[in-house]
């Protein structure tokens, strides 16, 4: 009796052993990866990256810029470009007078703006300073109009300057190739992202409700030439039982119709004013096809919209919108010239019930900032890693 008592209290100190020492392990593991974790935050709150600069509050750059202050895991810092006085947080406030003012600042990373490329360069070259630039989009004599001196000055601080940062972006696949074969570049390939997030806020009753308009079809952009709002106005010609609605900065009915040399056609709604990004987001959830008509695209982020919002897109057959509807597999394409083809294309993706479903899919999985955002993380790190 006595004996199986012995056994039996041995037999509990056995498990008890045992399971003490699992947990043990378990309790080890977690500790660790806390550790790691704790390790990793460090790290990153280490970086202290100067992004910029913003020199205008809208469009694609703009957006990029204010996508990585949101979803980087870094601490960075949105640079503003106060010569133009466009500040878009006064968080982000710098003395440029100052060098100072960005000596924490252990990567710079330079985007569309000339001042601020040659700023990176030369604070690489006399610091510790690493530099990332990415390339957005070079300037074409044939796709953006008139080639002003600072358009010229642009391209040389992409070509020549730039070419010196430690590590090099392309948002398009097209514009890697294209940097390499012309100028010897080498980049990495990380395209420009889609904020998911804030597209699923976005709400079609909103803006219906407020212009008391629907069931459109949409053109949003700045008055530019690089855009091309004149070929949307002859497909609106073109489609008279449609409705179309133009909106961005500086579209008005003068301008149009000094550019087209005759009265816009009655079906066709202006809203030349300034939109919040949230209202055009409301925009794009309201009509029923968007249309990009641009010479010339890096890798376009409100076709990107459009997409993950589930629209059926029509946009011209140039290298960021190709590369991005990837031979008609995610919308439509037409040559740009041919309102005909364009007309057409439109009218197929007016009955077209399941591209937009497809698009929004594929941008969603591949695009979304939460996809592209790690990617530059990792890129940070290993600069900073060496």
């Amino acid at each position: 009796m006595i004996k199986i008592f012995i056994r039996k209290i041995n037999s509990v100190f056995y498990y008890f052993q045992r399971d003490m020492t699992l947990l043990l392990k378990i309790v080890i593991k977690k500790i660790n990866f806390f550790k790691l974790l704790v390790k990793r935050k460090l790290i990153y709150n280490k970086l202290k990256v100067g992004i910029g600069t913003i020199f205008y509050i809208q469009g694609g750059v703009a957006n990029h810029i204010l996508s990585l202050n949101k979803y980087l895991k870094t601490t960075n810092t949105t640079i503003p470009n106060l010569a133009l006085g466009h500040i878009i947080d006064p968080k982000t406030f710098c003395d440029w007078h100052d060098d100072n003012s960005l000596i924490d600042n252990k990567i710079l990373h330079s985007h569309a703006d000339t001042w601020f490329i040659n700023y990176c360069h030369k604070k690489q070259k006399n610091s510790n300073t690493k530099w990332l630039h990415t390339y957005h989009l070079p300037y074409f004599e044939d796709c953006h109009g008139p080639f002003d001196n600072w358009k010229i000055e642009m391209n040389n601080a992409l070509f020549n300057v730039a070419k010196y940062a430690d590590v090099k972006i392309s948002v398009g696949k097209w514009l890697k190739e294209y940097l390499f074969n012309e100028y010897s570049i080498e980049s990495i390939y990380i395209p420009n992202g889609v904020d998911v997030k804030k597209c699923n806020k976005a709400k079609s009753e909103r803006f219906i409700t407020k212009y008391n308009i629907k069931d459109f079809i949409l053109f949003t952009s700045k008055i530019d030439y690089v855009k091309n709002p004149i070929e949307f106005v002859q497909l609106a010609e073109l489609l008279p039982n449609e409705k179309f609605v133009m909106i961005g900065p500086g579209i008005t009915i003068n301008v149009l119709e000094n550019q087209l040399q005759n009265s816009l056609p009655s079906n066709l709604t202006v809203i030349g004013e300034y939109l919040k990004h949230e209202t055009i987001l409301d925009a794009i959830a309201a009509c029923k096809v968007f249309v990009m008509t641009s010479r010339i695209e890096g890798l376009p982020t409100a076709l990107m919209e459009a997409m993950a919002l589930g629209k059926p897109v029509v946009a011209s057959k140039v290298h960021g919108c190709e590369e991005l509807l990837d031979n008609e597999k995610y919308g439509y394409l037409y040559d740009l010239g041919d309102i005909e083809m364009l007309r057409n294309k439109t009218i197929v993706a007016l009955t077209d019930s399941e591209i937009g479903i497809i698009a929004k899919q594929h941008v969603r999985q591949n695009f979304d900032w939460k996809v592209i955002a790690p990617q530059i993380d990792a890129v940070y790190q290993n600069l900073i890693d060496g």
